[in-house]
């Protein structure tokens, strides 16, 4: 099946509800919600909010690398994504910190999508697998003078969970490079180029330095969720990393990335 078979099929179920490309996603979802118990609203109110979601799928074409060769991998994202917020609704928890925000069900949503994007480069970070989105990005900070890359090291870093490695970091107190990681695999750090139609991507540092130069709460609470570490461990990391003067983070980052290849040579 094709992305515009799933697409078509869904804006006909769509349709049976008046004026769903105009709502609010939010009030898309907190509808499903209410309806859930009714299978055939349910449905189509699922189908709503995919398609006012499909955007997403076209950022996920521009910016994904050579990792990704049948598109529908993206939809796959997307319904899990969706499927995943509503399942946890966290906006509705007196708990969580989201709970009554207007705009809860499209942040969780969202974090949900890169869960599953990161879900899915981890998988497919296992031997015998093609070269993956992460150890692409590690490589491309390599060939960007970071790291003395070569082909040995590369076929171990095809081998070694990416989850595995940040939680050795965090054991280590290596917190630069537990979110360095982080940055790598789930930020915007490099820069893209096309060339005779084949896309490349080339290692920006300035963006990572940014990114661990000015993490935030929400920052942790996605490294806590992609990675499985507590919340408070987190926290302290960002707190530590905090500290940490904007020069001293530059060094620190490069000094970041050869302990990525020295862990990843360990195994």
């Amino acid at each position: 099946m094709s992305l515009e078979f799933y697409r078509k099929a869904h804006e006909a179920r769509a349709s049976s509800i008046d004026g769903w490309k105009t709502m609010n996603k939010n009030d898309l979802v907190n509808k499903y919600i209410e309806v859930e118990d009714n299978a055939e609203l349910a449905d189509a109110y699922m189908s709503a909010i995919l398609c006012r979601y499909w955007g997403i799928i076209a950022s996920f074409r521009k910016n994904s690398f050579r990792s990704v060769h049948d598109e529908t991998v993206y939809y796959d994202w997307l319904t899990y994504a969706v499927m995943r917020a509503i399942d946890k609704r966290r906006w509705k928890d007196p708990q969580n910190k989201l709970y009554n925000d207007p705009n809860g069900p499209d942040k969780v949503i969202n974090r949900c999508l890169k869960c599953a994007r990161l879900g899915w480069y981890q998988q497919s970070n296992r031997p015998g697998k093609k070269a993956n989105y992460a150890t692409d990005s590690i490589e491309q900070a390599a060939d960007n003078g970071f790291l003395n890359e070569d082909k040995e090291s590369a076929e171990k870093i095809s081998s070694v969970a990416v989850k595995d490695l940040v939680e050795r970091f965090m054991k280590r107190g290596e917190y630069v490079s537990a979110f360095a990681i982080s940055g790598i695999v789930t930020r915007d750090v490099f820069d893209t180029t096309v060339e005779d139609g084949k896309k490349y991507l080339n290692f920006n540092k300035k963006r990572l330095v940014k990114y661990l130069y000015n993490l935030s709460e929400d920052d942790c609470e996605d490294f806590s969720e992609y990675f499985n570490i507590p919340l408070d461990e987190a926290t302290h990391a960002k707190d530590d990393i905090a500290m940490l003067s904007r020069a001293r983070l530059h060094t620190a980052v490069r000094r970041s990335l050869t302990n990525i290849k020295r862990a990843y040579l360990e195994d």
